[in-house]
């Protein structure tokens, strides 16, 4: 049975926000192939520049996608251990295997885990990272709450997006779709950091590129 044009959008939008969100078979892994470099990968370089990472850091990646951003990690905190978590299979084998050197000394681990229930005690890391999949969070509150919960005193919480300050902006990729992600402004996200106890925000923007990035503390 053939659908209208208009379902056949529908159903086209629907897969790429899943593979987007939860990316498995072949178009996921070549989504995890993409974040690992290109745009994503300077959005991420920019960001960690916005924030000061020592060598013994307990790093929490959240969503880790491709695996490459806690390389970049690990090569900013010498003696430092990641742990990388995404609701993806594939995600954590792609992670596993790009950063095998690492989970082979030591310095790394990936697991299958939701933020909205990180299965670790409470004040185990000192650094959580969020690299473009704070969107595709649910209730960015409670999440925010339960990185909060993770990190120790003195920890901080490292969020970098892009940001379209201007609705009816055309922007390209997946954001020019339409795929129900949301678009966080930063005012939006410091009043959910702040609700969960977060202080001390830091809010840097480059706007020619749309990104934003969040430096929060927990004190």
């Amino acid at each position: 049975m053939n659908l209208s044009p208009s379902k056949n959008l529908k159903r086209l939008k629907e897969s790429v926000r899943s593979n987007y969100c939860h990316p498995k078979g072949f178009i996921g892994r070549l989504m995890l192939m993409r974040m690992n470099r290109g745009k994503s990968a300077a959005m991420a370089r920019w960001g960690m520049k916005h924030v000061n990472i020592y060598s013994h850091e307990m790093m929490l990646d959240i969503g880790c996608g491709g695996g490459a951003n806690m390389k970049r990690l690990l090569k900013r905190s010498t003696d430092g251990y990641v742990l990388g978590i995404d609701i993806s299979a594939l995600a954590i084998k792609m992670s596993e295997a790009y950063n095998k050197k690492a989970v082979r000394k030591g310095m790394c681990d990936v697991m299958r885990a939701n933020v909205t229930s990180i299965p670790f005690p409470d004040e185990t890391f000192t650094l959580a990272t969020a690299f473009n999949t704070v969107p595709l969070w649910p209730g960015p509150e409670r999440s925010f709450r339960q990185v909060w919960e993770v990190l120790d005193q003195g920890g901080r919480f490292l969020i970098v997006n892009y940001e379209y300050r201007d609705q009816d902006e055309d922007v390209a990729g997946l954001a020019k779709l339409t795929l129900d992600i949301p678009n966080y402004p930063a005012s939006e996200l410091e009043l959910y950091l702040q609700k969960a106890g977060f202080m001390n925000i830091e809010t840097y923007h480059d706007v020619r590129r749309h990104f934003v990035c969040l430096v929060a503390h927990k004190i």
